[in-house]
């Protein structure tokens, strides 16, 4: 939080490398992904799956930096916060058989996955945003939530050991067809 809450006006304006978004859209997107991800665990460990596609995702982050530009610190500090927290609430409250229930999902082309597979994507995902924005805005920020939301849920489930599938496009939740973590 200490980035976004001492990021100048000049820094939060800039274009971040690699994402051809300004260092507001991408820490907002951060926070929203927040939400989607609490959204696609909890679908995954009920069972449910998720619909969601990796060309509905590019879509809904096309459509999120246009809308996005004009965010203040407080408003995405505020939202990091809330969503954060609702994730994390999510994370550990799972069970161990939540944990290792699988469920299609969509953005990997409909492919079974876990939530203990999927939650590490995430991780991943914030990370690699998050030094993005760091790079084009300055550094100084260490960690996020969800990082440590994601450490609560492989602790709860021990044992599962298994490993985060790997990113092979732009969308953070495509998943390679190595064989890593589905069937």
């Amino acid at each position: 939080m200490a980035f976004v809450r001492t990021c100048s006006p000049d820094s939060w304006a800039r274009t971040v490398p690699r994402e051809d978004w300004t260092v507001a859209v991408v820490l907002h997107h951060i926070a929203e992904s927040y939400e989607n991800s609490r959204r696609r665990l909890a679908a995954m460990a009920n069972g449910d799956g998720v619909r969601d596609t990796a060309a509905t995702i590019d879509q809904a982050n096309a459509d999120h930096a246009a809308r996005a530009g004009s965010v203040t610190p407080t408003e995405t500090v505020a939202l990091l916060e809330r969503n954060g927290a609702e994730l994390e609430e999510v994370l550990r409250g799972l069970s161990d058989e939540d944990l290792d229930r699988t469920a299609p999902f969509g953005p990997a082309g409909g492919r079974t996955f876990s939530p203990v597979d999927l939650a590490p994507v995430a991780a991943r995902h914030t990370r690699e945003h998050l030094g993005h924005a760091q790079r084009g805005g300055r550094s100084g920020l260490t960690s996020w939530g969800l990082q440590s939301a994601c450490r609560a849920a492989r602790t709860s489930s021990p044992g599962s050991g298994r490993k985060a599938p790997g990113v092979s496009t732009r969308t953070p939740w495509t998943v390679p067809s190595n064989g890593a973590g589905g069937a």
